[in-house]
Formats: structure tokens, sequence, C-alpha cells
């Protein structure tokens, strides 16, 4: 059973014209206004993380908008219904979750054997015409 979700991950969409796609999260600093209640939040915990990501010795490349795709891809790879992590992400269309998602080479592996096992289990549906 999958694990309980403490938090809502939802962002906040843009209403007015900044320069930013309608419908595009502010879930980092670049993707909304620096100025504002918004921008200058995610810039302080972006500071923040960048801060703690350096004293671990952690790539530079890896920056607090990462986490989002890690949670995606956590979530999927935790059994989660691909619809509700859509839904739960704020994303209109299922393309833009997949883009979020990388999951192992394990969770492919496993994806893998369990289409085989149903294959084998039920012959009559690995070919539809017959």
């Amino acid at each position: 059973m999958p694990a309980q979700i403490a938090f809502d991950w939802n962002t906040p969409r843009h209403t007015s014209d900044d320069g930013v796609p309608p419908g595009r999260p502010t879930a980092q600093p670049h993707c909304g206004p620096a100025n504002g209640p918004i921008g200058s939040r995610w810039a302080a915990i972006g500071d923040s993380f960048a801060a703690a990501r350096d004293a671990v010795g952690l790539p530079k490349e890896l920056g607090l908008h990462c986490l989002r795709h890690s949670y995606i891809t956590h979530l999927i790879e935790a059994g989660y219904d691909p619809a509700f992590v859509q839904t739960h992400a704020g994303h209109a269309y299922a393309s833009v979750t997949s883009v979020y998602t990388s999951v192992g080479d394990d969770f492919k592996q496993k994806t893998i054997q369990t289409m085989i096992a149903r294959r084998i289990a039920r012959p009559e549906e690995a070919n539809p015409d017959g």
C-alpha cells in the first residue's frame, strides 16, 4: 500500500502577464517574478538549499527543482496511479509528468517482468486479433 502524502505539492499558478506561459508553476525562482512574495520566498529557499548542497559536496547542477522531479519519480515507482501523480503535481498533461519522471533500471525491469507474467497467465490477451 502506498505511503500517505503528508503535503500537497501543487504550486501556485500565474494569473498576471509576467512573461511566463499561463499555467506554468512557480516552483523555482526562474519560473516566476523575482520580486513579490512567491519569488522572494523561493529565492530564499533556493539559497538555503544551495548552501546545504554545497556543504555536503553535492554537484552544483542539483537544484531545488530537482527535488520535485525526484518526488514525482518516487510516487510513480511506489505504485501511485499516474493520473493521481499528474493531478497531484498540478500538470495539465500527462506528457509533462512524464518529463518529470526518471524511473530507475530496477523499476523498468520490475515493470517488464510484471507485463511478461500477465501475458503468460492470459495468453489470449497477447494477440487480440486472434
